[in-house]
């Protein structure tokens, strides 16, 4: 990968079409600022990373449940043989520790989080609070996408019989019971 610098207004353009799901802004951008740079459009995803917070474009398309722009971003990689979106733009983690699969799951983007995870995101990050993604869907009431994830981490053999899948999901249960505020 090409190394790219960018300045902080394209970072903040390039994050602000994400969050608002402006596609063809977020890919007119990328190409101008590939082209101009000699590098790809996928070294400019990697390299788009908020100075304050951490937060990259696919953080901010995760957040907002924005599955086409998610899909616009991966689309840049179809390219590759085999098909690999890098670590670093999946996986990355913000000032929190929070990765795009935390933000997904935290705020119950069901159909992100399964994107996210087709793609290769990992699901056994913890963010600074110790926290995977399932742990912070469990704690904003998000059953859908904890269930999801609790089947995504079956299937990937982690957990291994019914009985432990009902172990985690009954302790999920008893995350959002003590997570309720008192009425």
């Amino acid at each position: 990968m090409a190394g790219v610098t960018l300045d902080e207004d394209t970072i903040d353009d390039l994050l602000y079409f994400a969050r608002t799901a402006d596609i063809a802004q977020l890919r007119s951008i990328l190409e101008q600022v590939s082209t101009a740079s000699g590098v790809t459009p996928c070294d400019v995803l990697i390299a788009a990373k908020d100075i304050q917070s951490g937060n990259t474009v696919l953080h901010m398309a995760a957040a907002n449940g924005h599955v086409e722009v998610i899909r616009s971003i991966l689309s840049f990689w179809q390219a590759a043989e085999p098909v690999l979106v890098p670590s670093s733009l999946l996986n990355a983690r913000n000032n929190n520790g929070n990765t795009p699969l935390h933000w997904a799951a935290l705020n119950g983007h069901l159909s992100t989080v399964q994107i996210l995870t087709d793609a290769g995101s990992d699901l056994h990050i913890k963010n600074d609070a110790g926290h995977d993604a399932t742990y912070e869907a469990a704690l904003a009431e998000k059953e859908g996408v904890v269930t999801w994830l609790l089947k995504a981490q079956n299937d990937d053999g982690i957990l291994e019989t019914e009985q432990e899948v009902d172990a985690a999901e009954e302790a999920e249960d008893g995350m959002t019971q003590d997570t309720k505020p008192a009425e």
